[in-house]
């Protein structure tokens, strides 16, 4: 009976570690602040880097229409790369795709759409990076 005990075990320890493999917590969107700048990395590794002192407008809104992929990610963890939209033409972007707002970055070249983690990080992060504009 004890072997049969520790079989059981083992195989619950297998199963575990299977399920920890497929259900391991990875974020679809990693922010990191650095010197003068911005680096938002999504799930899949697209890499999206905002410098502030090029940032001509910055705009938070609550829903958007992300418009279309031109050479990137949109999947249900993350929308990144090159996309287009009717109201911003092609920009670039880097987003966890299960949360809704997100914040519009224009500079002289480019637009950028970034969001974080929910709603509450990501209006936490417009307002540091309004701070970092004034």
């Amino acid at each position: 009976m004890r072997k049969r005990t520790v079989t059981t075990i083992i195989m619950w320890i297998a199963v575990i570690a299977v399920f920890s493999l497929f259900m391991k917590p990875t974020s679809n969107v990693s922010c990191a602040a650095g010197d003068g700048q911005l680096l938002m990395t999504s799930r899949s590794g697209y890499e999206l880097t905002v410098v502030y002192d090029t940032i001509t407008s910055v705009e938070y809104f609550e829903e958007m229409d992300y418009g279309t992929a031109v050479d990137g990610t949109d999947d249900k963890y993350e929308k990144s790369g090159l996309w287009e939209s009717d109201e911003l033409g092609q920009y670039l972007i880097c987003t966890n795709s299960k949360v809704e707002p997100c914040i519009v970055i224009h500079t002289d070249e480019q637009v950028m759409v970034i969001n974080y983690e929910s709603e509450k990080t990501t209006s936490a992060l417009y307002e540091a990076i309004l701070e970092q504009t004034e």
